[in-house]
């Protein structure tokens, strides 16, 4: 009897160590995927009012005033290098050059693939992107925002679930078709409604005039 107990014990050491060490990496890929494109503008904004506030020494300019200026500078900077980037990205050749990033470099990265959708979605409403949804995941009538992946052969939808209000953590649900309630809405009032904690809503569904707004999925 106490040796069965000392295998228990130790087989449920095991699996709590396995558990610990999977949380572990599933915390630590969705750390990076979250704060990494902060950590590059952050990055950038350092480097640039550092430069400035050289320039300002080079020239006399070490007053309150002058580092005020450099970072109010970097910050203007930073917006128009993504601006000039993003119209770069609308011509013949950046298109190119990106989508030949993309598939090498970027799509290896770990939740690109959905961020990048949204983002298109979120800049402009005429790209396609993830279609945002309603869909009831139990038997009390409650039904949540989430974002439809896929539409399988079998009656059956692979949705996005948001964790509110990050848009880059959620869980995957399979469903049936009839479960889905597709929106009328914006792909971006969506987002926005999830990331302001469910502000929003009222326009996105309309209350009592919910029927104009929303379209049963077995009748699209």
């Amino acid at each position: 009897m106490i040796g069965f107990a000392e295998t228990l014990d130790h087989k449920k050491g095991n699996k709590f160590m396995r558990q610990t060490k999977s949380n572990f990496k599933t915390n630590v890929i969705y750390g990076m995927v979250v704060a990494f494109p902060f950590t590059i503008i952050l990055i950038i904004l350092v480097k640039l009012v550092d430069i400035l506030r050289r320039i300002a020494t080079f020239i006399g300019l070490e007053s309150a005033l002058a580092a005020s200026i450099a970072i109010v500078l970097a910050v203007s900077l930073l917006f128009i290098i993504f601006y000039a980037v993003g119209a770069f990205m609308h011509t013949k050749i950046g298109a190119l050059s990106f989508k030949s990033l993309e598939k090498k470099i970027f799509i290896q990265l770990p939740g690109y693939k959905i961020i990048s959708n949204m983002l298109k979605g979120l800049a402009d409403d005429k790209i396609e992107s993830y279609r945002p949804a309603l869909v009831q995941l139990c038997q009390f009538g409650a039904s949540v925002f989430c974002f439809v992946m896929e539409e399988n052969d079998n009656s059956t939808v692979t949705v996005f679930v948001p964790s509110v209000p990050t848009m880059t953590i959620g869980n995957l649900h399979v469903v049936e078709l009839d479960r889905i309630t597709f929106l009328e809405a914006k792909h971006r009032e969506v987002v926005n409604c999830i990331t302001d904690w469910g502000v929003g809503s009222k326009e996105i569904i309309g209350g009592a005039e919910v029927k104009g707004i929303l379209k049963k999925a077995k009748n699209c």
